[in-house]
């Protein structure tokens, strides 16, 4: 896989999400899709929701894993639903780029941008890493493919 470039570099937040939210070594991410399988039914009805994008985002990344949470982000004034987590993100600049393809793909893109583009691009991760997946219309859930927006948090390098 060539290295990708960004499709753009943007500020964004602070930002609030409602969703589930669970530990991961990198040897568990198989479970990720049950996950999602468990807050499928909120995306589009947690009141308050902003948009009509449902996120993956990945914080604390570790040398062994992860905490990741499958969201929707909600407006500041909303009430959390019962039996979803908050996840609130500061503002951060972000790099976006698209993932085509696959699903199942995904950690090969984010594999290729961390360890081909992020070293040579004057940039680096803020904290241990904050990454959005953003789903939106042109993503099918049913058959994991479609257009996947990657966000990750970064820093010029000092």
């Amino acid at each position: 896989m060539s290295t990708p470039r960004p499709d753009r570099d943007f500020v964004s937040g602070p930002l609030r999400f409602a969703g589930i939210k669970k530990p991961y070594l990198y040897s568990e991410m198989g479970a990720i899709p049950q996950q999602w399988n468990e807050f499928g039914p909120f995306i589009g009805r947690v009141s308050g929701q902003v948009g009509r994008f449902a996120y993956g985002i990945v914080l604390d990344s570790s040398d062994t894993g992860f905490s990741y949470a499958s969201a929707v982000e909600i407006d500041p004034s909303a009430e959390l639903p019962t039996g979803l987590v908050e996840i609130t993100l500061p503002a951060y600049r972000y790099v976006e780029f698209a993932h085509h393809g696959h699903v199942s793909a995904l950690s090969e893109t984010i594999s290729t941008i961390w360890r081909g583009w992020l070293p040579t691009s004057g940039f680096q991760p803020i904290g241990h890493g904050v990454m959005l997946e953003c789903y939106g219309d042109a993503f099918d859930p049913m058959t994991g493919t479609g257009a996947i927006q990657l966000r990750f948090a970064v820093e010029e390098k000092l």
